[in-house]
């Protein structure tokens, strides 16, 4: 709560399910009320508009947003978004269905802002690829990586910073 009180912007990321509808984009939907929140998240809501804190941003690799009740699309000032999937990734193919069953574009298209959002597909990356866990089998198996996974990463790092770099430069300007 307090140790992080003079933090003012935030930008939450999260790889696969946890970048989705469960994980960091359903996050800034509570925070920005953009969707229903328990009690809990309440409170989390309300330190943050204590302390001034915004949310300018989210990061999400090889995720969407599935199902109905978030969308993101409208309203959020100052917010950014990153979407990174790989090409040959078949738990999120970028031109496939999510696990959900529905289309990964879908997600990415109306039910993120379209002013503000940029989607990146790394060439030869994977669904594992953004993390080091090894090979993905669950729900069934990732395709096979066609570059380092040091590519991967410094590739995935180097558009995370550009996003970053921007949100910065636009906090300054006020």
């Amino acid at each position: 709560k307090k140790r992080y009180a003079n933090v003012r912007s935030w930008i939450f990321m999260g790889h696969s399910m946890g970048a989705g509808s469960f994980g960091a984009a359903g996050i800034v939907g509570w925070l920005t009320n953009s969707t229903s929140a328990t009690q809990q998240e309440n409170s989390i809501k309300q330190i943050f508009d204590k302390n001034k804190q915004t949310v300018n941003g989210l990061v999400m690799l090889a995720g969407t947003i599935t199902g109905g009740s978030l969308d993101l699309s409208k309203g959020l000032k100052d917010f950014q978004v990153l979407v990174v999937l790989g090409s040959e990734d078949t738990i999120t193919p970028p031109n496939g269905n999510s696990e959900a069953g529905t289309p990964v574009q879908e997600g990415i298209q109306r039910k993120l802002p379209k002013h503000s959002t940029k989607l990146v597909i790394l060439r030869g990356a994977n669904h594992a690829g953004f993390g080091h866990y090894g090979p993905q089998r669950f729900p069934f198996p990732d395709g096979e990586r066609k570059v380092t996974l040091e590519k991967q990463q410094t590739l995935t790092i180097h558009h995370i910073r550009k996003l970053t770099n921007k949100i910065i430069r636009k906090n300054k300007q006020g």
